[in-house]
């Protein structure tokens, strides 16, 4: 039986693999460009102490610089963040469930007494 399995989950688990072998290959890629822009905001800093640009020309392509180093940022807080999410809404899943009974229940009682006081 066990082999069986095996035979059908093969396709799964090459897919799998393929989506793992991608996704290590962004984060591989995303890590690389963070240091790029750091190290040309370096060369960028060098440039203006030794004069070679003035500071407009430095404010305009830090500001460039600064910008993507952002986003790249902001995607790996929101990355972070869903798979926080992901975690919580598990937890809260298998608590939830029992208490929105619990509540309903109560919620049932109380509109029961109030229609019978209304009465």
């Amino acid at each position: 039986m066990f082999i069986v399995d095996d035979i059908l989950m093969a396709p799964m688990k090459g897919v799998l693999w393929i989506c793992e072998q991608i996704q290590e290959a962004a984060e591989q890629e995303q890590a690389n460009e963070t240091e790029n822009i750091t190290t040309e905001l370096q060369k960028l800093y060098r440039s203006l102490e030794s004069g070679s640009i003035t500071e407009e020309e430095f404010e305009a392509r830090e500001s460039k610089l600064l910008d993507r180093l952002d986003s790249i940022e902001g995607i790996d807080s929101e990355e972070a963040d869903d798979e926080d999410a992901g975690t919580v809404i598990q937890v809260m899943g298998g608590v939830g469930g029992d208490e929105d009974e619990h509540e309903q229940e109560g919620e049932e009682e109380h509109s029961t007494k109030a229609t019978i006081e209304d009465e």
